[in-house]
């Protein structure tokens, strides 16, 4: 196993973790949370609560998939699909001006009081670590391609002796048998 597959395996665990973790809050939050179902979302115009359980499935699924699968191609289309649409959401919040803090963990935040403080930072955090690091697995995949289509090296022509020279063939005692002469290389 070469280093880039130990690399990708590692980020694909701990990617699949944060993907079921936080997938998980939000299909919760949907459940026991009726505030975020009066609240409509900014870009889809729908229910909070519905764009919640949407992408909660979402997350949930793919962090299975990282965590189970075995297709490392698939698990890297899927995870970097995904952050990307995380980027263009978040965006596209901030081209319309909504900087509210992220408001996706819903009601754990009251739970868990020290992520009510840092939400947004982890959030950000995640999303650059599913973005940096999905793309980071795709440029060690195709530089490994790139290795693996590369034609081994030619093995370099014994150089010619000055009887070859003259004569335009090698000498026959050079021929797969040992000699320290000058001209015979040893094989």
């Amino acid at each position: 196993m070469g280093i880039a597959f130990r690399i990708a395996r590692g980020f694909f665990l701990s990617a699949g973790l944060i993907l079921l973790f936080t997938g998980t809050l939000k299909l919760a939050s949907v459940l026991w949370d009726a505030s975020e179902a009066q609240r409509i979302d900014a870009i889809f115009g729908v229910q909070y609560s519905s764009v919640l359980f949407v992408v909660g499935m979402l997350e949930t699924s793919i962090g299975v998939h990282c965590l189970f699968s075995r297709r490392t191609e698939r698990k890297l289309t899927c995870v970097l699909a995904f952050s990307f649409a995380c980027v263009v959401y978040r965006l596209g919040l901030i081209w319309i001006g909504e900087v509210a803090p992220c408001n996706c963990m819903g009601a754990f935040r009251a739970i868990l009081s020290w992520l009510a403080k840092h939400e947004a930072n982890l959030a950000g955090g995640f999303l650059a670590f599913l973005v940096l690091g999905s793309n980071g697995c795709l440029l060690l995949r195709l530089l490994e391609r790139k290795d693996r289509e590369r034609p081994p090296l030619k093995r370099p022509r014994p150089l010619a002796s000055p009887a070859s020279t003259r004569t335009g063939r090698l000498p026959t005692d050079c021929l797969g048998v040992r000699d320290d002469r000058p001209g015979c290389q040893p094989r």
